[in-house]
């Protein structure tokens, strides 16, 4: 009923994002059409963690978020009814991006009025913040809220520093595990993948991201090349997936099949199923390159059979901390 009241008041581009059923795909064949996306989703509890959920899955897509408050807790249909389409338009005008809907989410879980609510609100408005890739975005709203609640500016950038190197260093765990999980595996696809296991594992990931992101062709095109791969099966995947993109806004697993066997296509399938697109596509495609151009180095020098077990987490840590410290790259 709201997309229907939306389309009768004039926005005819109103679409369901059905709460937490909407999927990464959905948000991909959105960023096919548009480049920005207004939420108005509901404003009680599920609305939130939907609208949470939407914002990750549409930044990681490429696609700028604002969020509409709608006074109330009204739905749009309700809004539009009682106050008319043109109010709403002034809704969408002010809505604000998702790190101003998140900071306001968490400032109502707290009494910010009182010391330890305070202190509460601004840890979690710390760990926010540290998500945020943009140093000059996130150094304004620090600004912003050591002004509000009468702290020292570089002692909250400082928090947002070390609650950043804490998610890095989970994220490093979570790759590390499954790095060790398929090092394990003979391979009869990619024979080079144990041997190579860093640099196939970043391959892999870097392939499903431009699968996953066809929109992001020409910028994947500018960090990396075919010939900067180590592995040759994901090599003349990459090559053969970047060909086919050329010219076109689409990507389909069918233009490959006459190209690899059976065998081949069963592993492109599973690349092309695993993980998720994190919230900031262009970040992880140059973290990935990065880790490929460094393997790629290592290959060329002869030293890649010390590939231990220990190595490949130094090697995640070092170039997590590296790209960390580069924030403006």
């Amino acid at each position: 009923m709201d997309v229907i009241a939306l389309h009768q008041a004039g926005f005819d581009s109103a679409v369901a994002a059905l709460g937490t059923s909407f999927t990464p795909e959905q948000a991909k064949l959105i960023s096919r059409y548009k480049n920005s996306v207004v939420l108005a989703l509901d404003a009680d509890a599920a609305g939130v963690r939907a609208a949470g959920r939407a914002i990750d899955l549409l930044n990681g897509a490429g696609i700028e978020v604002r969020v509409i408050n709608i006074p109330n807790g009204k739905d749009p249909d309700e809004f539009i009814k009682e106050h008319g389409a043109e109010r709403f338009r002034g809704l969408i005008e002010g809505a604000a991006n998702d790190t101003e809907y998140r900071l306001a989410g968490a400032k109502a879980k707290y009494d910010v009025e009182q010391d330890d609510g305070r202190v509460l609100f601004l840890n979690e408005a710390a760990a926010i913040l540290a998500a945020v890739d943009d140093p000059i975005e996130r150094d304004v709203y620090a600004g912003r809220l050591a002004h509000e609640y009468s702290v020292n500016k570089e002692t909250l950038l400082s928090r947002i520093k070390d609650t950043a190197k804490r998610q890095h260093s989970r994220q490093r765990k979570k790759e590390y595990s499954a790095i060790v999980q398929s090092g394990s595996k003979v391979d009869s696809v990619n024979p080079e993948r144990h041997k190579f296991a860093l640099a196939a594992k970043a391959e892999e990931g870097l392939i499903k991201l431009l699968m996953d992101n066809p929109n992001l062709y020409e910028f994947i095109k500018s960090e990396i090349s075919p010939d900067d791969f180590v592995t040759s099966f994901n090599k003349r995947l990459f090559e053969s997936i970047m060909d086919n993109l050329a010219g076109r806004s689409d990507f389909d697993i069918l233009w490959l099949s006459a190209d690899y066997s059976p065998v081949e296509m069963g592993r492109i399938v599973e690349i092309m199923g695993s993980g998720v697109n994190p919230a900031d596509v262009k970040k992880e495609c140059r973290h990935l390159a990065g880790i490929i151009r460094e393997e790629k180095s290592r290959a060329a020098m002869g030293d890649p059979s010390a590939m231990t077990d220990q190595r490949w987490a130094d090697e995640i840590s070092r170039l997590r901390e590296k790209k960390g410290g580069h924030n403006n790259d």
